[in-house]
């Protein structure tokens, strides 16, 4: 099961949106709340880059920030897994079943010929069909990640693609990309590649449950989260079905090998197939859209990997 995204940017000095089952949160780092939009609907994707903002609605399709308002972009009754933002304020959705679209003025195009990528037939997923839960967005370069059927990328726009799945598991959550290098969390851990995803390589010393997902750069570090199995598994408790093991979800960062950093609460709640999502903004840092999602269970554990 995917989950949703972090993307870095955004007009304020330092807020972070979260995207919750009554509303876009707006925080300060502290924990702040310091407003709420689309106040009883969920919104189920958020990304910020500059001065741009976008949202997923749940059955409601992708809004687009315009002035002291919101203008949609279509896509109202699809399931939409993730959004990413592009130049000139376009926005790229993911949608299950996976496909990729391209969200502007003229509005929402399937970019189609991602459905010409070598192994496309054989997408799928044991929950249903498959997602596309992970869009990385470059200039022309756009990376995509499907659940399940591996990565994708594009040199011109998304009109042509080549599938990049040499020692990668298939079952992709997130990707996120510095230059050439790129890392993926997994149903099967988190790998990492330095030729933009021609080979990878199992990354995943230290880590202690399997079922990695979120994804997100910070500084001198990559965050991610992973838990011992998929969310159907999990329970609101914080505990995994049929099993005394507490909550199922590990946020790491990275480094030769991975370790915790950190423990603390959250009392997020999201649907039995959507989680909420968070969206930091901060100007000046890194501008590279990236994936950490909140968790399903009541309090979330962290590692750290330099």
């Amino acid at each position: 099961m995917g989950d949703p995204e972090v993307s870095a940017g955004g007009s304020r000095e330092s807020v972070a949106y979260l995207a919750t089952a009554g509303g876009l949160v707006v925080m300060e780092p502290s924990g702040s709340v310091v407003g709420q939009e689309h106040d009883g609907r969920a919104v189920v994707a958020v990304a910020s880059h500059g001065d741009n903002l976008a949202v997923a609605l749940a059955e409601d399709g992708v809004l687009r920030r315009e002035g002291d308002g919101w203008a949609s972009l279509g896509l109202a009754g699809a399931h939409v897994w993730t959004i990413a933002l592009g130049a000139g304020g376009d926005v790229y959705a993911g949608t299950e079943p996976a496909a990729l679209w391209l969200l502007g003025a003229s509005g929402p195009r399937e970019l189609l010929g991602l459905r010409a990528v070598e192994g496309y037939d054989k997408w799928d997923s044991p929950w249903g069909a498959a997602d596309l839960p992970t869009i990385v967005v470059d200039g022309s370069r756009i990376i995509v990640g499907i659940e399940v059927g591996g990565a994708a990328v594009s040199y011109d726009g998304g009109d042509t693609w080549e599938a990049r799945n040499a020692g990668l598991y298939d079952d992709v959550h997130r990707i996120v990309a510095d230059g050439k290098t790129l890392y993926a969390t997994t149903g099967m851990g988190c790998h990492r590649s330095g030729d933009e995803g021609r080979s990878w390589v199992f990354e995943s010393d230290g880590l202690d449950r399997a079922y990695t997902q979120g994804l997100a750069f910070t500084k001198g570090a990559v965050l991610a989260t992973a838990s011992s199995g998929p969310p159907p598994m999990w329970e609101s408790g914080g505990r995994r079905r049929r099993s005394s093991e507490p909550t199922p979800v590990t946020t790491i960062c990275a480094g030769p090998s991975w370790r915790r950093a950190s423990q603390a609460t959250s009392s997020a709640r999201r649907s039995p197939r959507r989680a909420t999502s968070w969206s930091r903004a901060r100007l000046r840092e890194r501008s590279s859209s990236a994936a950490m999602p909140a968790t399903r269970s009541s309090w979330r554990r962290r590692a750290c990997r330099r």
